[in-house]
């Protein structure tokens, strides 16, 4: 056999699965959603006078929760992000979603790093992205506060079991600031067919010591 042959065949030996080992996972490739929902009037108080807060933190209507966005997530822990070329969004997307992302920026990052792995077009991503918002009740004494709410880790997640009957306690998540324990989110385990289902182990709660510091709707 040729020296050089030898050689080529060595390599397909050896170097073949490593780089088939190294090759990321194609769009759709993913276990389960992750549906973020940020507590809007936290974030305007941090960043309400940057430009890119201008429609969320000073628009027509106050905002409570929001969609952050809806993450495929697969049980190693891992996150899949960017698996296509950014692509533009169209203007008619852009403004369907306001109600519930109202930031156009919000919404074309989402696609591009997250949305962009489900295997959905950009039509079906947000749709899938409106249903699971909605699936998701908001509790009667989160739904627009006047006033600032001090409680802890397990009556935020309680009261969110109260409001959506079938989710355990270990379907969702809170994370608040590192620093003042002031609430940023709540997140929600949800398989492919937006179904409440168990974290894994890699989705815990991040709040300092487990206070909950709640903002107000101005």
């Amino acid at each position: 056999m040729p020296y050089r042959l030898i050689l080529a065949c060595l390599f397909c030996l050896f170097a073949g699965p490593g780089l088939h080992a190294q090759q990321a996972p194609g769009p759709g490739a993913f276990d389960y959603f992750l549906l973020a929902l940020s507590w809007s009037p936290q974030y305007c108080v941090q960043h309400g006078r940057q430009a890119s807060a201008r429609d969320e933190c000073h628009g027509p209507q106050a905002h409570g929760f929001i969609a952050h966005g809806l993450w495929p997530e697969d049980d190693s822990g891992a996150s899949p992000k960017t698996c296509r070329p950014p692509s533009p969004l169209p203007d008619r997307l852009l403004e369907r979603m306001m109600p519930i992302m109202p930031s156009a920026q919000l919404v074309a990052h989402e696609w591009t790093v997250h949305g962009s792995c489900s295997g959905l077009s950009a039509d079906d991503y947000f749709d899938r992205l409106s249903q699971a918002f909605r699936k998701v009740q908001i509790p009667a004494r989160l739904a627009r506060p006047d006033a600032p709410i001090g409680t802890d880790v397990t009556h935020v997640r309680q009261w969110f079991q109260e409001a959506n009957p079938g989710l355990q306690t270990n379907m969702l998540t809170i994370q608040c600031d590192p620093r003042d324990a002031a609430l940023r989110e709540v997140r929600f385990c949800m398989g492919k067919n937006l179904d409440f289902r168990p974290c894994i182990a890699a989705q815990t709660d991040h709040c300092p010591g487990g206070s909950v510091r709640i903002a107000p709707v101005p």
